[in-house]
């Protein structure tokens, strides 16, 4: 009583200053303008209202200031103003265990020190994860806003464990702990309704938070060595005695103890976001400084035999960095698996992931210190992967397949064409699939392949009723220019259609019973193909018509340059009257010739003599753009009459 005015500031929070009182308070004393003009301690003055201001910027902090506390899981922060009955609750934050809803159990370094006493040889090796549910409310009839935070937490060995024990350690003052964890936010609420991630700020913690940041996007907990001014954990390369003891013992805890911890959490992790973007955004991903440079790399070394990477394969599935097939080349030198080619991969069960490009360099760079290897889909990868499995032609688009082609083409040349042969992706204008094949190889009869033709939109009207041989695709596309030069290595069965190449052709194009016939029947129906027909080279085919032999000889009068009408002999090309088609003879200087003439104009008596005589007249509708095909059709002089007559009596 003789002193109350000094003891009135206590009076509050329930404490009379009479009883014990189960808490502490702390004053603060405030240093006015006057005093601090005239002070030697300090010249800042600190009125109440910045005092206040000092208040609430802890309270915006004050959400992660216990994440790794042991013992304090409740905080509320008020503002008890002058001849206020109560003090203005700020904020009161609640931590809990997910799982249970209950304080979570933390004691477990506690414990786990006290039974190792000195020898802390005898620590365990242990790990612990756990989801932190943190409440936060600002006032009290305010909206409770609540984050998840996964906690992963190591007790570690290594040099770390090393220099727990060693006793120079000990005499340069250092009270070394081989413990570590890692932070994250995994979750954010607003009263139970889910609100969008807010990204994280790394920083390191001493059991509290540091004034710094690490570049990562996770909050790092280790019993560091602190700079002088507390403000940094210690750490330097050019560093001798003490200072180098310190900075040895940060680098251990980082790299042995919380390197583990953050794998810990990527592993934990996976359970409660899957494999999409959040779970991404906790790898580092950014360029950091020393010292957390070097556990960043640690860690990368450690993941890669690890299942950290998600691939939609075979219903979704977790792989290891190695085990894994990365969409694209580390760095992006070469391109990159499309995205519709993702679909095919996957249903050959492909593990295919895709993950930020930053994530996948890391990768990279570990593999390559480790003497590892990173798979990628590159086209001889897709080559080989799509030959040896199943699975991936059920369902396949027409744009899957354009994609796929073209990415397992891209880089071949020469004899390496052949590389791109047995698989079903060519799409056909039937709507069929179709596989390149070697040059030299046969079907299960010995017969070689059928060919395959590549051919200008305005061509294949000429080629429909042969849809089953025609590529859909277009010549002057990316992919047509690619298909075009597998074309022109004549490697393979594939070929650009060209009146040259009509006599190669023929054999798949025509029924094969047509082959050395001088006539033959044709149906009159404008270009349509009859279903009924005989066995080509290439399989059935339908009976050309007439309509489809007067298109014929107009593509070859427009390309006649390439086609001498020698090498179609053999073969009832020519639409002749009757609703028949003639075989252009061999012409030779020692006799032998086309009995076809013009009679069109002749009269009806002479007409019908020569047709008797075995004269065959050319249908009118033919074009006669091809300047040989005179040699073989003549107007009925007296000379081609007895010519004409003489080739029909042999």
């Amino acid at each position: 009583d003789k002193y109350a005015d000094q003891f009135a500031p206590y009076r509050a929070f329930g404490c009379d200053m009479r009883s014990e009182y189960d808490g502490t308070i702390f004053r603060l004393p405030l240093r006015t303008g006057a005093q601090a003009e005239s002070s030697r301690i300090a010249k800042r003055a600190c009125s109440p209202a910045m005092a206040e201001s000092l208040v609430r910027e802890f309270v915006d902090q004050l959400p992660e200031l216990c994440l790794f506390l042991t013992h304090i899981h409740a905080v509320e922060v008020g503002v008890w103003r002058a001849g206020e009955a109560a003090p203005e609750q700020l904020c009161r934050i609640n931590v809990r265990d997910h799982a249970t809803g209950r304080p979570p159990e933390r004691q477990r370094l506690h414990q786990l020190v006290a039974a190792a006493k000195n020898d802390l040889h005898a620590l365990e090796q242990i790990e612990s994860s756990s989801v932190l549910s943190v409440g936060v409310r600002n006032c009290e009839d305010g909206p409770c806003r609540s984050c998840r935070w996964l906690v992963a937490q190591s007790m570690g060995g290594g040099r770390a464990l090393e220099l727990c024990n060693d006793p120079l350690a000990k005499s340069y003052g250092l009270q070394p702990l081989p413990w570590s964890g890692v932070a994250a936010p995994i979750g954010w609420e607003e009263d139970g309704v889910s609100m969008d991630d807010q990204p994280c700020v790394g920083k390191p913690y001493c059991l509290l938070p540091l004034n710094t940041t690490t570049g990562l996007p996770v909050h790092i907990n280790g019993f560091f060595e602190l700079s002088s001014n507390r403000r940094d954990i210690w750490h330097g390369d050019d560093l001798v005695g003490g200072g180098k003891m310190r900075a040895d013992w940060n680098r251990a805890l980082l790299e042995d103890v919380a390197a583990p911890s953050y794998a810990q959490l990527l592993l934990y992790a996976r359970r409660t976001l899957g494999g999409g973007a959040s779970y991404y955004a906790l790898w580092p991903q950014q360029p950091t400084a020393d010292p957390w440079r070097g556990m960043v790399s640690v860690l990368y070394r450690m993941l890669l035999k690890q299942p950290v990477l998600h691939s939609a394969a075979q219903g979704g599935s977790w792989v290891s960095p190695t085990a894994a097939v990365f969409a694209e080349v580390a760095g992006g030198g070469e391109e990159a698996a499309p995205a519709p080619m993702h679909a095919v991969l996957l249903r050959s069960g492909v593990p295919l992931v895709v993950v930020p490009a930053a994530v996948h360099s890391q990768l990279h760079e570990a593999a390559v210190a480790s003497g590892a290897a990173l798979r990628w889909a590159s086209g001889a990868l897709v080559r080989d992967w799509l030959r040896g499995h199943g699975g991936w032609e059920e369902g396949l688009s027409r744009e899957e397949a354009v994609v796929v082609l073209r990415h397992v083409l891209s880089g071949l040349e020469g004899d390496a064409l052949r590389e791109a042969c047995g698989l079903r992706l060519l799409p056909l204008v039937s709507g069929g699939w179709a596989s390149l094949c070697a040059v030299g190889t046969g079907n299960a009869g010995g017969a070689p392949p059928p060919p395959l033709l590549l051919c200008a939109r305005a061509e294949r009207g000429l080629l429909l009723p042969h849809a089953q041989l025609v590529v859909d695709v277009e010549l002057e596309s990316p992919l047509g220019e690619l298909l075009r030069v597998v074309a022109a290595s004549r490697m393979t069965n594939l070929k650009v259609f060209s009146a040259g190449l009509l006599p190669s052709l023929l054999p798949a194009l025509l029924p094969a019973h047509w082959r050395g016939v001088e006539l033959a029947e044709v149906r009159e129906e404008g270009g349509a193909a009859s279903e009924a027909g005989g066995e080509g080279a290439g399989g059935a085919v339908g009976e050309p018509t007439v309509g489809w032999l007067l298109e014929l000889w107009e593509f070859i009068g427009r390309q006649h340059s390439e086609l001498p009408l020698g090498a179609l002999a053999g073969w009832p090309l020519v639409p002749v009257e009757g609703g028949r088609a003639y075989a252009l003879p061999a012409l030779s200087e020692e006799g032998g010739g086309s009995r076809l003439l013009e009679l069109g104009g002749v009269g009806e008596v002479l007409g019908r003599a020569l047709r008797r005589a075995g004269c065959v007249g050319l249908d009118a509708r033919v074009s006669r753009a091809h300047p040989e095909l005179s040699e073989y059709v003549h107007a009925p002089s007296a000379c081609a009459v007895l010519r004409a007559v003489l080739a029909a009596a042999g």
